[in-house]
C-alpha cells in the first residue's frame, strides 16, 4: 500500500483475511481509505464500500439525518443539555417517559419534570460537570415510581464541547436497570437462604428448606423434589410447594436422572434438553399461554422440578434454577456422607465393644489362673506374665472408653513415683543386662495407670535399644523428673529431631531419639539432662 501511494495519488482500499484488529489499525494508520475483511459472498456490501472510497457512491446519510433517526428510534433515555440545564435534544423514548413529545420536551429543565429537591440535586451535579469537565459514569440510583414500585436507573453524563473545545453542556444517558437489580437481589437472597441448607441434616429437612427457598423466589410458581428411594425404580416425592404441577413431570424427572442433564417442558408438555425452545433472552420476552417447567438433576439423589410463569423463563431464571439445584445437591451429598459416617461409627463402636469385652473376659481367665498358680507354688517366674496381663487389661479398658466417648478421661491423684517405676519394671518380662537404679521415693500428681504405662514404655524402649551393661536411672528435676541411661548416646546430627514422631526397631541404628517422660495433666515433665541419653525409639509425648 505504501509503494502504491508513493507512485499514485489514489485512494487505497486494503482487503485482508488476517484475523485480529491489529492489521486493520495499522492499515488505517498508514493512510488506507478503508480496510475490508467481509467474506466475498457479501459482494454488494463490499462494492458499496469500494465506491465510497473511490468517491462514486455508497455515502452515508447526512449527520443531521442520522442524529434525528437515532433520537427518534433509540429505545433508551438519551439527551443533550446546554450549560443552563435546558434539554437541547432528547430521544422519543426519553420524552415518552413523561408523556411528552420530543418537541415539547426540548427547552425544559429538570425543574419542570421533578420536584424541587431532586431538581436542585441534578442541577448542581450537571453544573459541576460543566465547570470541571469530570464525567459521571454508570451511576446507579434507586427511586419509587408512580405506582409505588421500587426501580433502579443507571446514568452516565459527560461534558459536551463545541468546535473550539469549550464545554457548552452535557450529553447524558439513562437506562432502566430494574430487571438486572432485581435479578442481583434474587441471586443474593438465594445464596443467603441457601445457608440454611447447611443446618439441615436429613433428606426431609433439606427438601423442606429447598421448597421454602424456591417459594421465596418470586420467579417460581411451583417446586417439587423427587428423590430416589431404596429401590432401583422407586421415586419419592419428598416435598412440594404451592402451584400447579409441572407438565410431563414424571417423564422429565426420569430423563434428567438418566442423562444428568437439565430437562425443559414447553407449553405443549413436550420434554426436551434444548433450552432454546423455552428460554428467551433477558431483554426480549416471548409470551406463553401456559406455564413452562425446568427439571434439574440433583446428582444421584433425584431431581428438582420448578414451574415458571408465562414469559419470564429467561437465561437468568435458568441460571437461578441451576444455583438452587447445586446447593441442594451439595446439602444432600453432605447428609449422605454424614449418615454413612454415622453408620460406620456405630459398626466400629459395636465391634470394639464386643471385641474388648471378649478379650477382657479371656484375659481375666488367664490372669486368675496365674494368680492361683503363684499362690499355690509361689512361682516368681510368673510375676512378669501377671504384670503384662494387667497392663493389657488396662489398655483394653482405655480403648473401650475411647471407642465409646472419643476420649480417655484422665483423673489425677497423689502417686508414689518409685512404686510406679517398680511396677512397670516388673511388667517387663526380660530386662536382660539393663540395671535399674533405685528410683527416688517421692509423690507426684498424675494418673497412676497412665504413669505406669509411660514407665513401662520407656523401660522396654531402653531394654530393646540401649544394649547390654546399661544402667537405667529415674531422677528428679526442679519441675518434674527424667528417665535416662548411660548408653552410647544420640548422634549429634539427630539431636535436633529428638521430639519428631518416628518409628524405629532394634535394627534401626540411626533412627534414634531420647527416652523422655511427661505426666498426664501436670506440668512436671522433662527429658534426660545426661549427655549420653540412650538410643531408642521416639517416646510418645
Amino acid at each position: 500500500m505504501e509503494r502504491i501511494r508513493d507512485r499514485l495519488s489514489v485512494p487505497v482500499v486494503v482487503y485482508t483475511t488476517r484475523d485480529g484488529i491489529d492489521p486493520v489499525v495499522r492499515a488505517l494508520a498508514a493512510g488506507a481509505a478503508d480496510v475490508i475483511r467481509m467474506p466475498a459472498r457479501h459482494d454488494t456490501a463490499i462494492a458499496a464500500r469500494v465506491r465510497r472510497a473511490a468517491g462514486t457512491g455508497g455515502e452515508f446519510q447526512p449527520a443531521a439525518t442520522q442524529i434525528r433517526s437515532l433520537l427518534r428510534n433509540y429505545p433508551h433515555t438519551l439527551y443533550l443539555k446546554d450549560e443552563y440545564g435546558r434539554f437541547a435534544n432528547v430521544t422519543t423514548h426519553a420524552a415518552g417517559n413523561y408523556g411528552l413529545t420530543r418537541e415539547q420536551m426540548i427547552g425544559l429543565t429538570d425543574y419542570e419534570l421533578f420536584g424541587r429537591e431532586l431538581a436542585d440535586e441534578l442541577y448542581a451535579e450537571e453544573r459541576a460537570i460543566v465547570e470541571t469537565g469530570e464525567p459521571i459514569i454508570r451511576k446507579v440510583e434507586s427511586y419509587v415510581d408512580e405506582a409505588g414500585a421500587r426501580r433502579w436507573a443507571m446514568t452516565t453524563k459527560v461534558p459536551r464541547h463545541d468546535a473550539d473545545g469549550r464545554i457548552v453542556g452535557i450529553v447524558g444517558g439513562t437506562r432502566d436497570v430494574t430487571a438486572a437489580k432485581r435479578q442481583e437481589e434474587m441471586m443474593a437472597a438465594l445464596h443467603h437462604a441457601s445457608r440454611d441448607l447447611s443446618e439441615a441434616t436429613t433428606r426431609d429437612d433439606i427438601a423442606g428448606v429447598a421448597v421454602e427457598i424456591a417459594n421465596e423466589v418470586s420467579l417460581f410458581t411451583g417446586v417439587e423434589l423427587s428423590l430416589c428411594g431404596s429401590g432401583d425404580d422407586e421415586m419419592i416425592t419428598v416435598a412440594s410447594g404451592a402451584g400447579d404441577p409441572v407438565a410431563s413431570q414424571a417423564e422429565a424427572v426420569e430423563r434428567a436422572i438418566d442423562t444428568g442433564r437439565t430437562q425443559y417442558v414447553d407449553t405443549d408438555g413436550v420434554v426436551t434438553d434444548d433450552q432454546s425452545t423455552v428460554v428467551t433472552s433477558a431483554f426480549v420476552g416471548r409470551p406463553f399461554d401456559e406455564e413452562v417447567g425446568i427439571v434439574v438433576p440433583l446428582g444421584e439423589h433425584g431431581a428438582i422440578c420448578l414451574g415458571i410463569d408465562d414469559g419470564v423463563f429467561d437465561q437468568f431464571t435458568n441460571r437461578l434454577s441451576e444455583v438452587l439445584a447445586a446447593n441442594v445437591t451439595a446439602a444432600l451429598d453432605r447428609s449422605e456422607r454424614e449418615r454413612e459416617l454415622a453408620r460406620k461409627n456405630r459398626q466400629l463402636e459395636e465391634f470394639s465393644t464386643i471385641g474388648a469385652h471378649e478379650l477382657r473376659n479371656r484375659l481375666q481367665i488367664v490372669l486368675a489362673a496365674i494368680v492361683r498358680e503363684r499362690a499355690d507354688r509361689d512361682s516368681g517366674r510368673l510375676a512378669g506374665a501377671e504384670s503384662t496381663l494387667e497392663r493389657m487389661d488396662r489398655l483394653l479398658t482405655q480403648l473401650l472408653r475411647l471407642a465409646r466417648t472419643g476420649e480417655i478421661p484422665r483423673t489425677t491423684e497423689a502417686v508414689d513415683l518409685r512404686e510406679c517405676v517398680e511396677r512397670a519394671w516388673e511388667g517387663v518380662v526380660d530386662t536382660g543386662t539393663v540395671t535399674l537404679r533405685p528410683p527416688p521415693s517421692t509423690v507426684v500428681e498424675a494418673n497412676p495407670d497412665a504413669l505406669t504405662e509411660l514407665f513401662d514404655f520407656l523401660i522396654r524402649n531402653a531394654v530393646e535399644h540401649a544394649g547390654g551393661g546399661v544402667t537405667l536411672e529415674v531422677g528428679l528435676l526442679p519441675d518434674g523428673f527424667y528417665v535416662a541411661d548411660d548408653g552410647v548416646g544420640i548422634p549429634a546430627d539427630l539431636q535436633s529431631e529428638l521430639f519428631d514422631v518416628r518409628y524405629a526397631d532394634a535394627s534401626t541404628r540411626r533412627d534414634t531419639g531420647c527416652t523422655s517422660s511427661e505426666q498426664s495433666s501436670t506440668p512436671t515433665a522433662g527429658t534426660s539432662p545426661l549427655p549420653t541419653a540412650t538410643p531408642a525409639a521416639r517416646a510418645s509425648r
